[in-house]
């Protein structure tokens, strides 16, 4: 029987291993954006960062994470408008990260 290889070892390692859940974090201010993503790699959690809606949409696709953090403040579309096309296609919990203090805002 052959030996297995580094390639092939290395793969059965990480397929026995858990996956870490994925989170995709929307914030477009580059310092908070990299305070709460350290936060949540500290806790186990693999994080896709994105800056503005269309950077969220491109990561979706191509992570499918477990929870969308999202800023409903981004520099190109507006947050409920990214919560509304992600509905459209999925019902993954997302949570809403924003200084908007208004009660419309919240609900």
């Amino acid at each position: 029987m052959p030996e297995p290889t580094r390639a092939s070892a290395g793969q059965a390692r990480a397929a026995l291993r858990p996956r870490q859940p994925g989170v995709l974090l929307v914030e477009d201010d580059a310092e908070t954006r990299s305070q709460v993503a350290t936060h949540l790699r500290g806790h186990g959690y693999d994080v896709a960062e994105a800056a503005d809606a269309r950077g969220a949409f491109e990561r979706w696709e191509h992570r499918r994470p477990d929870l969308v953090v999202l800023d409903l403040g981004l520099p190109d579309l507006d947050g409920t408008r990214v919560i509304r096309r992600l509905r459209a296609e999925t019902a993954t919990p997302i949570l809403i990260l924003s200084a908007r203090d208004r009660e419309a805002d919240k609900v």
